[in-house]
């Protein structure tokens, strides 16, 4: 048997989830995902001086890398990939609280499909490289 759904909680859950799905919906509708990857300098940027400096942008970790390559938005923009990275930690966060079975693998990817092309390979990436104790 299996305990009831705190329904405050779920919603809170799929808020986010949403809310992560439309920002990367936003993102992704603008073409960004075709963008080559550089850091966006501009006069008020603190970062201003380090990009024209050469840094290649932000700090990923192994895991960010890894989701990133899987995904093909390692040559999107900063805020593209910021977004693709948040979206994928919602959704192993969600497998981690609410259990990682097949339907909610599929109500997972199929709430994604508006913002990505292929949800349920962007789904297997998240899994693979941001929590890959959730692989089936």
């Amino acid at each position: 048997m299996t305990a009831p759904l705190d329904t405050r909680y779920l919603s809170r859950t799929v808020r986010t989830i949403l809310g992560s799905t439309l920002a990367c919906a936003a993102l992704f509708a603008g073409g960004a995902h075709g963008a080559q990857a550089a850091p966006a300098v501009d006069s008020t940027s603190s970062d201003a001086d380090s990009a024209a400096k050469g840094n290649p942008g932000p700090a990923r970790n192994a895991a960010d890398l890894l989701f990133l390559r899987r995904t093909d938005y390692d040559d999107a923009d900063y805020p593209t990939q910021d977004a693709a990275i948040e979206l994928a930690q919602a959704e192993c966060k969600y497998l981690d609280t609410h259990g990682n079975t097949a339907r909610n693998r599929m109500r997972l990817a199929e709430q994604t499909r508006p913002a990505v092309k292929y949800p349920y390979l962007f789904l297997e990436a998240a899994v693979d490289a941001v929590c890959p104790w959730n692989r089936l």
